[in-house]
C-alpha cells in the first residue's frame, strides 16, 4: 500500500491512464492523502505531473527526484516589467498558467504559486502588511 499526500496541502483531483482506462485520483479530506495498492495506478500516478513536479509526494518523504527518472523542466519565466501584485496576479490567471484566483489572495500566496511554476517577478514591490 502507498499513500500520496500533497506536498503544500491543497487538494489534487485528476486523471491517470491505467491500461485502456482513466482512473480517478482525488487526493481530499483531512489529510489530503490517496491510498492504492494497485501498482498500475502507483506507476501511473508517480509518472503524472503532479507527482514529477513535487505537488504531491509518497508519505514517508520520498519524492519525484528519489523515485522518477529525471525530466527537464521548463526554463524559469522572468517578468521584470512586473512591479505591483495585481500585475503579477493577472500574469498567473492569464494563459500558460491559468491559476484559480482563489489561489492568489496574499502576496505571499501569489509568490508560493508563481515559485511553484518557475515563474520570477524580481521588480515586484511587495508592501509589508501592518
Amino acid at each position: 500500500m502507498k499513500r500520496y499526500i500533497s506536498a503544500n496541502g491543497d487538494q489534487y483531483t485528476f486523471y491517470v491512464k491505467v491500461g485502456e482506462k482513466n482512473m480517478c485520483v482525488g487526493l481530499k479530506g483531512s489529510g489530503n492523502d490517496f491510498k492504492t495498492n494497485n501498482e498500475r495506478l502507483q506507476k501511473a500516478i508517480e509518472e503524472s505531473t503532479y507527482f514529477k513536479t513535487g505537488k504531491i509526494v509518497l508519505d514517508g518523504g520520498k519524492t519525484a527526484d528519489e523515485s522518477a527518472p529525471k525530466i527537464p523542466s521548463a526554463p524559469a519565466k522572468e517578468y521584470p516589467e512586473v512591479t505591483d501584485i495585481q500585475s503579477a496576479i493577472d500574469i498567473l490567471r492569464a494563459e500558460p498558467y491559468k491559476v484559480h484566483h482563489t489561489k492568489l489572495t496574499t502576496p505571499e500566496k501569489v509568490l508560493a504559486v508563481a515559485s511553484e511554476l518557475g515563474v520570477s517577478f524580481p521588480n515586484l514591490k511587495v508592501q509589508a502588511s501592518e
